[in-house]
């Protein structure tokens, strides 16, 4: 994914921002034209779907999505407009993921941006293949993780969430509990179960 590119002017709209030596905020009413066209960026670059969940939202409303500081602008707020610090993502994982930390160390002991996926405990959109961290058996419905890295990810964002994105609008226990026997065993023979389980009640 190729990161936002900021033009000289932006880049000195940004500088300009800056009060008493602190980064700007990204709720500042001067930078609300840059961070819509960071946004629209990060969903295009992400083909309308979401980094962490990777439901395919077909809008670009900017109610739908949320641009998210994947460490967190209120944990780090110099990182606030670094752009391998944003991606889009939906509201649910934005949500889920709030302010939980998201790199292996405390982010005071970086002394500049940590940019290599090994800083991560998530799987960290611009540094890493999503699909060598989680198969995503129906994005929405079940996930199933590869690594370690790719079981945070799936805890820290929620993605075993019972949401509406993917098609639920009711909770339905015997599909919650296929949604817990899929994160909790990773044989192949849960995992054959657990697919045909699914596809039935979508075929509904």
């Amino acid at each position: 994914m190729d990161c936002y590119e900021f033009t000289s002017q932006e880049l000195k709209l940004v500088e300009n921002t800056n009060s008493n030596s602190k980064p700007p905020s990204w709720s500042d009413e001067q930078l609300k034209g840059l961070r819509s066209k960071i946004k629209k960026h990060y969903i295009a670059e992400q083909s309308n779907t979401c980094a962490y969940c990777k439901i395919e939202i077909l809008s670009t409303n900017g109610n739908i999505w949320h641009t998210d500081h994947i460490i967190c602008r209120h944990q780090e707020p110099k990182y606030t407009y670094t752009p391998l610090n944003l991606c889009a993502s939906c509201i649910d994982c934005n949500t889920a993921k709030g302010s939980r930390s998201v790199t292996k160390k405390d982010y005071s002991t970086y002394k500049s941006f940590p940019n290599k996926s090994a800083n991560y405990l998530i799987v960290h959109p611009h540094f890493d293949k999503y699909e060598d961290h989680i198969e995503t058996l129906a994005p929405g419905f079940t996930y199933r993780y590869r690594t370690d890295k790719g079981r945070q990810t799936i805890e820290i964002c929620g993605l075993l969430r019972y949401c509406e994105a993917g098609g639920r609008k009711q909770v339905d226990l015997s599909l919650k509990a296929l949604l817990m026997m899929a994160a909790d065993n990773q044989s192949e023979e849960v995992l054959k179960f657990v697919r045909e389980q699914i596809n039935n009640k979508l075929l509904k």
